[in-house]
């Protein structure tokens, strides 16, 4: 099921494209982006086979270096719009690809590191969705507000200081307010689940 699942999502984005349906579907829609979703899947599935796991283990830095190189052409040729063909459709598979990489060599990492990894990703998930919720927000107020009043010098006339500046203050606040919102609003509502107790799943 996994596997249909990655395979069937590009075609879906595609079939976007082709009956010149609204591209923001391939971005937002479920069907449209259930191959990262599989893909993890997968990586937690093969993970514990243990006739599997080593072989996993031991293409993951492969793939993940292919799937690197292959974004950075990617972008550079097509831009980094989700709304570009290119992208919408071979860059989200790519994207994902890499990001299973990343996931199945951070189990095989040393204990250290996977500490240290982890608490980075267990921070990002705890607080991601206001994150999700706020970023335009910060995006707009630093793409109109802020930048065209600051002088950012460009890079052999490349404009990727701005975009890093953009990148980086972006994330910055954005993970900031998320964990005000978290504090002051979403930890108070998640207390009350306490009031409505579930029943333990039967398998």
């Amino acid at each position: 099921i996994a596997v249909g699942m990655v395979v069937l999502a590009p075609l879906i984005r595609a079939g976007i494209w082709i009956f010149d349906l609204p591209v923001l579907g391939t971005y937002v829609l479920t069907p449209s982006r259930m191959d990262s979703l599989a893909m993890g899947s997968l990586v937690f599935f093969l993970m514990q086979k243990h006739g599997v796991a080593a072989r996993v283990e031991g293409a993951s830095k492969m793939i993940f270096a292919v799937c690197a190189l292959a974004v950075a052409i990617l972008f550079s040729v097509s831009g980094t719009s989700s709304m570009s063909l290119p992208v919408s459709i071979a860059g989200f598979s790519l994207l994902s690809l890499l990001f299973s990489a990343v996931l199945t060599i951070t189990i095989s990492a040393k204990p250290s590191v996977i500490k240290a990894i982890h608490a980075v990703l267990r921070a990002a998930g705890k607080y991601s969705y206001a994150m999700y919720i706020l970023h335009p927000s910060v995006r707009r107020v630093l793409l109109d507000k802020i930048t065209p009043h600051i002088s950012i010098p460009t890079l052999f006339g490349s404009d990727l200081p701005r975009q890093i500046f953009v990148y980086a203050v972006g994330f910055g606040a954005t993970f900031v307010l998320a964990l005000i919102s978290w504090y002051v609003i979403e930890s108070h509502f998640i207390k009350l689940k306490d009031r409505f107790p579930s029943a333990s799943p039967r398998f």
